[in-house]
């Protein structure tokens, strides 16, 4: 590991033992109905956004409609925006709605203050809310890695194949299914090391073994760990993937709730199959080095509306919402 990346893991955990995690809140009053929003004030870049709405009313009787919007405050540029969606599950008060919803915040987005701008409609209320939050600034580690011509061929491959490949991972994680398990608790680490090799958001050059190179964005966290190493879904939720991809080489990928997945690469065995439904902590796979891989490693990531979002955040601060 390089001196930047210790000290980059060092700030990280330091970060994360100083700084406790509460989740906001803010109440909305029209009469006699009531609107209670509970979100994360205090974010990064590469993190989600998530918004709960506790709407209680004598009143609403049919589906709410409620649409979210990010807004940057200091340009007014419209960052992104979903439909929240119903969180029934749990909820006995017939005079109370739960909505929800995740947003992706881009790693590239600017330190600053943010707002969520909620339209919300529904038989007795038409209202916009606007909820603030705060983007801090992070810095990401820079590191080139070079390839030897197995890994470049890789890298470099354009098949039809390996295009065929993309789309139907990009068509999964584009799907967002309103009738999945929608799954709000803390998250755990797929792995029970703590070694890591790479990190979420790392803006890595591709050294190529004929001279050329490539600049990308990781989009997830390096575990490196002996081929073997059991693999737990981070999770529960339902298995959409599991297959040998080029690049990626044994894959499993698990939807948690609508439009979120969680990704396990460059596994050696693979212990699920598609349309599997599992449970935080059930053994998924062992680890390997299939695909693109300079090295023995487990690769996790998490996707939000088929954006890459910081893994941490799911572990650290996401039963914040439960």
């Amino acid at each position: 590991m390089t001196i930047q990346k210790k000290l980059f893991l060092f700030f990280m955990l330091a970060l994360f033992a100083s700084s406790p995690f509460f989740s906001a809140s803010k109440t909305f009053r029209f009469g006699s109905n009531i609107i209670t929003s509970i979100f994360d004030e205090n974010l990064y870049p590469g993190d989600p956004v998530f918004l709960k709405l506790l709407v209680e009313s004598p009143f609403i009787k049919n589906e709410i409609n409620a649409r979210v919007e990010i807004i940057e405050n200091k340009t007014g540029k419209r960052i992104r925006s979903a439909k929240m969606y119903n969180l029934e599950e749990g909820n006995i008060n017939p005079t109370t709605k739960i909505l929800f919803v995740g947003l992706p915040l881009s790693t590239y987005l600017n330190p600053g203050s943010y707002t969520m701008q909620v339209d919300f409609q529904s038989n007795a209320l038409s209202e916009i809310l606007f909820i603030p939050f705060s983007l801090k600034e992070k810095t990401f580690v820079k590191e080139t890695i070079l390839l030897d011509p197995v890994n470049t061929a890789i890298k470099t491959d354009d098949s039809p194949q390996r295009m065929a490949q993309i789309d139907n991972l990009n068509a999964v994680l584009n799907t967002i299914n309103l009738k999945a398990k929608k799954t709000i608790e803390a998250f755990m680490q797929p792995v029970h090391s703590t070694r890591r090799t790479s990190f979420f958001g790392d803006r890595r050059t591709f050294a190529y073994s004929n001279g050329k190179s490539e600049t990308n964005l990781h989009f997830g966290i390096d575990f490196g760990v002996p081929i073997g190493t059991e693999i737990f879904a981070c999770a529960s939720g339902k298995v959409l993937m599991s297959e040998m991809r080029n690049s990626t080489g044994w894959t499993i990928v698990i939807e948690h709730f609508p439009g979120l997945y969680s990704l396990y690469y460059h596994l050696d065995k693979m212990l699920v199959k598609k349309g599997d439904f599992v449970q935080k902590g059930d053994l998924i796979g062992l680890s390997g080095k299939t695909g693109l891989a300079t090295g023995p490693h487990l690769h996790w990531e998490m996707r939000l509306l088929a954006e890459a979002v910081n893994p941490d955040y799911f572990v650290e601060r996401f039963d914040l919402f439960k």
